[in-house]
């Protein structure tokens, strides 16, 4: 009994489908009615496979989308959106939008490091016709047979532009899915060192950490690569305890 238990548990798919911009709705699944509310989240444990999902927006209009769909064993995350312009639906698989959004961020990364490159051997170059003496290295060049290590997008290099909002919608829900603190970590680190980010954004994002180490760790992370950081005191808000404050505050006064 205990193992068929057992297997039947790991056999589960997990429906988890949640609202973009906090929009209301109900969910059915082949018909059958998952939430009796309508809530901006629904999640279902289901038999794993092909079934019918239906999404009724809480909208004067009832607005209604069917779309089939395979449900995988484990966690199956789907984003529903409504566009009130066009009266449409857009429902789609989290896991897909994970796939373009990591591509993207790697290829913006990759722009930013040829960027770096390039304003380095621009900075560096010698003034004038003669180059240094042999064995003298230019000023602010590293020793001879040292290579360059390109620093980070930052201030002191060059200021792109911020994070444009739809973006910036998309790294957050990336992290709002992501299963552990640690995954959550790595997607916010790895999407903000490609960015630059105003200090609430940052702020938006440390919420969505369960744990208040973790929004410690990633603000700090976040400092070089925000805009406003005469404005990161503000950070003060999103923790609880005077601890962290008090960590937060000695780390804005050692980087100034």
């Amino acid at each position: 009994m205990l193992m068929l238990c057992v297997l039947f548990t790991f056999a589960q798919a997990t429906l988890n489908v949640s609202a973009e911009q906090n929009e209301h709705f109900w969910v059915y699944v082949n018909g059958a009615l998952q939430n009796e509310f309508a809530s901006q989240s629904v999640t279902s444990n289901l038999a794993p496979g092909e079934c019918s999902i239906t999404v009724t927006m809480d909208n004067s209009e009832r607005s209604t989308l069917t779309s089939n769909v395979t449900l995988q064993q484990g966690r199956n995350n789907y984003i529903v959106s409504y566009q009130p312009q066009t009266k449409s639906i857009f429902f789609r698989s989290a896991a897909e939008d994970a796939k373009a959004a990591g591509a993207m961020i790697g290829a913006f990364g990759q722009m930013v490091y040829q960027m770096n490159e390039m304003y380095e051997a621009d900075t560096r170059r010698p003034v004038g016709d003669n180059p240094p003496p042999h064995g003298h290295p230019q000023p602010g060049m590293p020793p001879h047979g040292t290579p360059a290590t390109p620093p980070p997008p930052g201030p002191g290099a060059y200021a792109p532009a911020p994070c444009p909002p739809a973006e910036f919608m998309e790294i957050k829900q990336l992290v709002r899915n992501a299963d552990f603190e640690n995954d959550k970590m790595n997607i916010a680190k790895q999407a903000t060192s490609a960015h630059y980010f105003y200090v609430d954004q940052i702020a938006d994002i440390a919420r969505l950490f369960d744990f208040e180490h973790n929004k410690l760790e990633y603000v700090k992370f976040a400092y070089d690569y925000c805009i406003d950081r005469n404005l990161y005191y503000k950070l003060n808000g999103i923790f609880e305890f005077s601890s962290s404050k008090d960590e937060l505050n000695d780390f804005i006064r050692s980087r100034n």
